[in-house]
C-alpha cells in the first residue's frame, strides 16, 4: 500500500509540476540557473543540464513512467532509485516552490529503496503470493522509515514553542487567518476563537504524544493504531481548513504503511460480520495473507553501510535546530538541502505568519492602460477576496512567500510576467512595476494599514 500510494502522489504531483514547466524550471522562467545557484551551490538537479524544452519534457516524462512502474511494483528496485533521483533533480530545480508535502515524498522514497516493499500487489512479486511465511519484516530499512515518522511529528511539536502556541493558545487561528492557505471553511471557523483555542492545545498534544504512542511497547499494535487513526483524523481537518493540496494524502498514506496487520485483520472480520464494504474485505485479505519473503529481503551489505551512513546523516539534522553550533555550519545545512534530508519539521513553527501576503503588478500597456499583470484586472490594492485568481496553485502562493523571506530578486518574475503576456497578447505591456502588500492578522480582528513596497521596477520592451 505504502508502494502503490507514494507512486501514485509522485506520479500526480509530477503532473501538476508539469504543467508549470516553463515558468519554474526553465531560465525563462522565475529562477534562472544563475540565481539558484546564488540559494545553494550545492543543490544537484539533472534538470540543470540543458534549458532545452524538449529535455525538460523528457525528464518529466520519465519521472512520470518511473512512477508509473513503481506503483505497479515492475523492476520495484530499479523503479525505487530513478523515482527517487528523478523527484529529487526536480525538486532541486526550484527549491522556492517546495514544501512540506515534497519533503515528506522525497524522504519517503529514500528509505523505500531499504524496504522490501516488492513484495505485495507488484508484478515483481506475482509468483510469492503461493508462499506461506510470516506476514511481519523487521529490517534496518523499516526502523528507518518508521523513526522518520516519529521524527516528523515529535520535531514539529517540540519547534512550536512560540507562546503564541504555548500561552496564547491562538495557533490555529493564525494559521487559519493566512490568506494563502485558506479554504472556504476557514472564514466559518475563524468565528469561533474559543474552539480553535481548544483545537490548538489538542493539536499540540496530539503531535506530542501520538509519536510516542506508536512507538509504546506494551500493547503496540494496539496503541500504533490509534495513534494512527487519530493522527489521520487531524490530517483530514488540516484539508478541510487549509489549502496545502497533497499534503494531507502524503501523510495519510505514510502512515497506513504503518498500519499493523492486527489492524488490517481486526476490520477484515467486522466488515465481514457486517459484510459492509464486500470489495475492501478482499482487500483486506489480501493485506493481511501470510506471504513470503523472497531471498533478496536482506539488503546488501553495501546497501546496509549506505542506510547507516544516512540515518547518521538524519540524526545530525534532527540536532540542528536545537544545537546552535550545527546551525552554523552553513555547508553541512547547503547539503542537507540538497539531498533533500532537512529534519528542520517547521510547518507553521515555531509559529505561524501573522500575515497575509500578495503582490501587486500595476502594468502601462501600449495603449496606456494600466492594469494588474497578476489579476488581469483593474489595479487594486486590496486583499483578494480569492487568492486562487492570484496564483493557480499552491506553488504559485509559495514562490512568493519564499521569494519574499529569502529577499530573492523579483526580476526575473517581472520579466517572465511580461513574456508571458506580450506573446499572447498584440496590446503589450511596456513597463512593470511590482509592489509587496503586506496585511497583518492580528487577534482580536483588527483592521490596520497594509504594508505596500516597491520590489522591482522592469520595462518589458
Amino acid at each position: 500500500m505504502l508502494r502503490i500510494g507514494l507512486g501514485f502522489l509522485v506520479l500526480i504531483d509530477v503532473i501538476s509540476r508539469w504543467l508549470d514547466l516553463t515558468a519554474f524550471y526553465t531560465n525563462q522562467g522565475v529562477l534562472p540557473a544563475d540565481q539558484l545557484k546564488l540559494i545553494n551551490p550545492y543543490l544537484f538537479s539533472f534538470n540543470l543540464l540543458s534549458d532545452s524544452q524538449i529535455y525538460q519534457h523528457f525528464l518529466f516524462f520519465i519521472t512520470a513512467l518511473s512512477a508509473s512502474f513503481l506503483c505497479l511494483g515492475y523492476k520495484t528496485r530499479i523503479t525505487s532509485f530513478t523515482t527517487w533521483i528523478l523527484l529529487l533533480s526536480i525538486q532541486n530545480r526550484n527549491p522556492l516552490i517546495n514544501y512540506g508535502a515534497d519533503s515528506v515524498l522525497i524522504l519517503m522514497l529514500l528509505w523505500g529503496n531499504f524496504l522490501p516493499w516488492h513484495m505485495k500487489f507488484s508484478l515483481d512479486g506475482f509468483n510469492l503470493y503461493k508462499k506461506k511465511l510470516s506476514n511481519s519484516i523487521s529490517t534496518l530499512g523499516t526502523f528507518a522509515y518508521f523513526m522518520q515518522v516519529v521524527i516528523i511529528y515529535l520535531s514539529t511539536a517540540l519547534l512550536k514553542k512560540d507562546p503564541i502556541w504555548i500561552t496564547e493558545g491562538l495557533g490555529v487561528y493564525y494559521a487559519l487567518s493566512i490568506g494563502q492557505f485558506a479554504t472556504p471553511f476557514s472564514a466559518f471557523l475563524l468565528q469561533f476563537p474559543p474552539i480553535l483555542f481548544i483545537t490548538n492545545y489538542l493539536v499540540l498534544f496530539i503531535e506530542l504524544f501520538a509519536p510516542l504512542a506508536l512507538l509504546w511497547p506494551y500493547k503496540n499494535e494496539q496503541f500504533r493504531t490509534s495513534a494512527i487513526f487519530i493522527l489521520i483524523i487531524i490530517h483530514i481537518g488540516f484539508s478541510i481548513g487549509l489549502a496545502l493540496e497533497i499534503f494531507s494524502a502524503v501523510m495519510i498514506i505514510m502512515l497506513l504503511g504503518l498500519t499493523p496487520t492486527w489492524a488490517w485483520e481486526k476490520f477484515d472480520k467486522i466488515n465481514l460480520k457486517y459484510y459492509t464494504f464486500p470489495k475492501l474485505s478482499f482487500i483486506t485479505r489480501l493485506l493481511s495473507k501470510k506471504q513470503a519473503t523472497p531471498p533478496d529481503t536482506n539488503i546488501s551489505v553495501f546497501k546496509k553501510i549506505i542506510l547507516i551512513l544516512l540515518l547518521v546523516f538524519a540524526l545530525i539534522q534532527i540536532l540542528i535546530p536545537f544545537l546552535p553550533f550545527l546551525s552554523n555550519q552553513i555547508k553541512l545545512v547547503q547539503i542537507s538541502h540538497a539531498l533533500q534530508m532537512d529534519q528542520t519539521w517547521n510547518l507553521f513553527a515555531p509559529k505561524p505568519f501573522d500575515y497575509t501576503l500578495w503582490l501587486v503588478a500595476p502594468s502601462i500597456l501600449a495603449n496606456g492602460q494600466t492594469i494588474d499583470l497578476i489579476s488581469k484586472k483593474e489595479v487594486s490594492w486590496e486583499r483578494p477576496s480569492d487568492f486562487n485568481d492570484h496564483y493557480p496553485n499552491l506553488r504559485w502562493k509559495n514562490f512568493i512567500i519564499m521569494a519574499y523571506n529569502q529577499a530573492t530578486s523579483f526580476q526575473p518574475y517581472a520579466k517572465y510576467l511580461c513574456n508571458k503576456w506580450n506573446t499572447t497578447h498584440s496590446n503589450k505591456i511596456t513597463q512593470l512595476e511590482l509592489y509587496s502588500v503586506i496585511k497583518k492578522n492580528i487577534y482580536p480582528k483588527q483592521d490596520i494599514p497594509q504594508e505596500i513596497k516597491k520590489v522591482v521596477s522592469y520595462k518589458c520592451v
